[in-house]
């Protein structure tokens, strides 16, 4: 759409691009503004959580309440611990880091996983909903928290009903499998 193109143009701007990237404070109650900042000028961290699979291209699987196919990202918890989600990021947009913001009660049980329906419909009642879409051209996204880069994936063109993820130890087209083990 012009918005989404308008907004790219404005994110890649050089004085956007060189805001500062630490907290600006206002008034006393109100909360720190975050300048835009790209993932690659995070640290990658050594984490638990991996993006373990995406499904970019839905048509009949995972239906919506309302009967729509949606696109979705699965994350798994490979720890022993549970992980807490609450401030973290995930992104399509490497050139935005902080394109949307886990609900602060967002947490993944050990070895569990996570679903995040990417509709591009954030809702405003702590629902997963990501504020973007995913391209069935194939992407990268990344968890992000305010200490640096929690995982990334990127992932090929894909067909309708086909899944990529990690199975097996690799990354690969997958059965689309969202909550369960992967299978190759």
């Amino acid at each position: 759409t012009f918005a989404d193109e308008r907004a790219k143009y404005l994110l890649n701007h050089d004085e956007i691009k060189n805001l500062p990237t630490a907290p600006v404070l206002g008034a006393p109650s109100s909360p720190p503004f975050r300048a835009i900042v790209s993932v690659d000028q995070l640290s990658h961290l050594k984490a638990n959580v991996t993006i373990n699979e995406v499904m970019a291209s839905a048509a009949l699987e995972n239906k919506d309440s309302k009967g729509k196919a949606a696109d979705w990202i699965e994350l798994k918890n490979e720890g022993t611990k549970e992980v807490d989600l609450g401030g973290m990021y995930l992104t399509d947009d490497m050139g935005h880091a902080r394109k949307w913001k886990f609900p602060e009660d967002a947490t993944i049980a050990p070895g569990g996983y996570l679903l995040i329906s990417a509709d591009g419909s954030q809702k405003a009642d702590g629902s997963l909903h990501a504020n973007f879409k995913l391209s069935k051209d194939g992407e990268t996204l990344a968890l992000v928290s305010e200490q640096g880069v929690i995982a990334t994936l990127s992932f090929p063109a894909m067909a309708e009903d086909q899944s990529y993820g990690s199975a097996g130890g690799e990354l690969k087209v997958l059965k689309p499998s969202p909550g369960q083990p992967n299978e190759g």
